[in-house]
């Protein structure tokens, strides 16, 4: 017999073996005799926090310069320092929120352009809405009493940025850019319970 027709030759089915198994399964018993099942898909566990980004920031950014805010003495770096230190890749505002970080949600049932609204408030600031498409989920949350704590990120102005690249002769060189960009925040609201 040659080796194609080996190839096409089909093993006999096995008896007592059904061929219809649809997904396999295999038990382990450890030595403490509990049994765990492999190639079984791990239950996905519900998240502990989500991330929320704040709307409409581009209309209020007066509000958000009546924030506290503190001079990054990182931005007077020279490209150099900024290698050094390593904050390649990453902006250096030319400063940092510094405020009391007291987030409010507060609904805006008069608002003329939707009366479901949801403002959010910095330190007593109006610098933003939940999504017009969040505010249901994070009404029943604050419903169910489920948030334990909301933290924000807040950034825009100024900034410095290195950049890394290869030149044409493989070596390594820096580019450093100055720009400034629309202040914008987000919230991380973290659930009380999670089942």
């Amino acid at each position: 017999m040659g080796l194609f027709d080996f190839l096409k030759k089909k093993d006999p089915k096995p008896t007592g073996v059904t061929s219809n198994i649809i997904e396999e399964k295999s038990v382990v018993i450890t030595s403490d005799d509990k049994k765990t099942v492999e190639n079984e898909k791990p239950k996905k566990e519900k998240p502990k926090y989500e991330t929320v980004k704040v709307h409409g920031s581009s209309f209020l950014q007066d509000a958000y310069k009546q924030l506290k805010w503190t001079d990054n003495p990182d931005y007077d770096s020279k490209k150099n320092e900024l290698i050094d230190d390593g904050l390649i890749g990453e902006r250096v505002y030319k400063e940092y929120y510094s405020g009391d970080g007291n987030v409010e949600l507060i609904d805006e049932p008069d608002n003329p352009e939707d009366p479901k609204a949801i403002a959010i408030f910095l330190d007593g600031v109006k610098i933003g809405y939940v999504a017009k498409g969040k505010t249901g989920h994070i009404r029943k949350l604050r419903k169910e009493d489920n948030i334990r704590k909301m933290d924000i990120e807040v950034w825009g102005g100024k900034y410095k940025f290195v950049s890394e690249y290869e030149d044409d002769d493989y070596k390594t060189k820096y580019d450093l850019e100055k720009d400034d960009v629309p202040y914008g925040a987000q919230i991380t609201l973290y659930y009380k319970n999670v089942e």
